[in-house]
């Protein structure tokens, strides 16, 4: 799984936005593009690479009880789901998903998306919502329980708010000549120093750490 991989901008994007024509240092360029995306991963809490869209996987998540299944792992970061072909749930724990093995998101009406209208806005959601009624160790509640989901992550678009932010910070450790290793703790370090760069990383993690905080 490279999602790791996944800058949310690119060399060519940075010229066009600039007014640079040469692509003498797009290698470069791409480079501190891709350290500079982890950097907003991590600020603002969310897994690799999850404001692009992803390929399908498995992924499993811990359930501690209540309505909402919070899409985050053990290090507390965000993913964020588009779309499921198969939820299933391992109620003892013991690496056999052998509880409602073939829910699809979509299909089965008592599990939700959450917030349930983020696809109309364009936006992925950040829970599974277990409604009243279902086949449940309580109703209306997810048991504690592993909950193993097949699903396409990511947001389907990269937000052009993020582009925008990624690039604009690129842009400021260009300007200061920031000449160090392209290494995301080195990177971070570089932001701290540049007051331009800093400025719109915090404006970045405002707004999107509150979206986040709005669903926890």
């Amino acid at each position: 799984m490279a999602w790791d991989n996944t800058a949310y901008a690119t060399a060519a994007e940075y010229r066009t936005r600039n007014g640079r024509v040469s692509s003498d240092l797009d290698s470069t360029l791409n480079e501190m593009l891709l350290s500079v995306s982890r950097v907003v991963d991590r600020r603002v809490g969310v897994a690799p690479a999850q404001f692009a869209p992803q390929t399908t996987v498995e992924l499993t998540f811990a359930s501690t009880g209540g309505r909402l299944l919070r899409l985050r792992d053990e290090q507390g970061r965000q993913h964020f789901l588009r779309t499921s072909t198969a939820i299933a749930i391992d109620s003892e724990r013991d690496g056999t998903f052998d509880g409602y093995t073939s829910i699809v998101l979509g299909t089965d009406a008592w599990v939700k998306g959450y917030p349930r209208n983020a696809l109309s806005y364009g936006e992925p959601y950040q829970s599974l919502e277990l409604l009243p009624g279902v086949a449940s160790a309580s109703p209306g509640s997810w048991p504690v329980c592993d909950v193993k989901i097949t699903g396409n992550w990511g947001w389907a678009a990269i937000p052009g708010g993020i582009t925008d932010r990624v690039i604009g910070i690129t842009r400021e450790l260009v300007q200061v000549h920031y000449g160090g290793p392209v290494v995301d703790d080195v990177i971070n370090a570089a932001i701290e120093a540049s007051m331009g760069a800093r400025s719109l990383m915090n404006l970045l993690e405002q707004e999107y750490r509150y979206r986040l905080a709005a669903f926890a």
